[in-house]
């Protein structure tokens, strides 16, 4: 059997179902649960709660594309900017994330915060089929880390001023967690932050350009080879640029 992987929109379906585990499915399902006993109820959604978090967990190992948008290593990072570019003309993306590293590391925008350089969605969605669920609706957050791809959503909470809150500083311990792994390279070493940048880019995808520009047995374009000389510009002396 060929193996597909869900669309973000299908993830996203997929955990809005979960996280409204033991919701009725229509007409009467408030009506049933108007009859039963508080103790009931609460234990009700107690089991439900779990059994969304063991969905939850096994999902994420049964879709590991959904958990590498959460992973902070930096060559993670690297890969998903490169897998956004890999259909682009360019590196715009890995460009864009690497002088945003620059940045950090050599502390040019002191102001910078995780939530001016994230593009955050609020939306409302139906939890139910039918009938008086109809008007039940997960207040949810979606959020992207522009610079990073980190992509997050946050809909544990009854309003979106509060999933807000909790997505923002979920964020911002991932984009920290990133940020500290990349200065404790700088810090290690006397070598120009700018230059540790590159170090790391250049062993990662630099020194697995052989001579005929393949990458892994996989033909780069003049316009990848441009880019990524581009990129060397802004981190190297230029009398090193020619070598790639």
């Amino acid at each position: 059997m060929e193996k597909r992987s869900l669309t973000e929109e299908q993830m996203y379906s997929i955990q809005d179902e979960l996280e409204n585990a033991g919701g009725g499915g229509g007409g009467g399902g408030g009506k049933k649960k108007e009859r039963q006993g508080a103790k009931t109820l609460e234990a009700s959604q107690a089991q439900a709660r779990e059994n969304s978090i063991e969905n939850t967990e096994e999902k994420a190992i049964k879709h590991p594309e959904k958990s590498a948008e959460l992973n902070t290593e930096i060559e993670a990072v690297i890969t998903r900017m490169l897998n956004r570019d890999e259909k682009e003309t360019g590196l715009a993306n890995l460009e864009q994330y690497l002088l945003w590293v620059r940045d950090v590391v050599e502390n040019k925008h002191e102001e910078r915060t995780v939530e001016g350089e994230s593009v955050i969605d609020e939306y409302r969605k139906g939890a139910g089929a039918g009938g008086q669920n109809v008007n039940k609706v997960s207040t949810s957050i979606r959020m992207m880390h522009t610079p990073t791809g980190f992509k997050l959503k946050e809909s544990k909470q009854r309003t979106q001023v509060q999933n807000k809150e909790i997505a923002i500083e979920r964020m911002r311990e991932l984009v920290s967690d990133h940020i500290d792994k990349w200065m404790d390279l700088v810090t290690s070493t006397e070598v120009p932050p700018r230059k540790v940048v590159w170090d790391k880019l250049n062993t990662l995808i630099g020194s697995r350009i052989d001579s005929d520009k393949q990458v892994n047995g996989k033909k780069l374009s003049d316009n990848k080879i441009e880019a990524f000389r581009k990129i060397k510009r802004l981190f190297v002396d230029e009398k090193y640029v020619s070598e790639i």
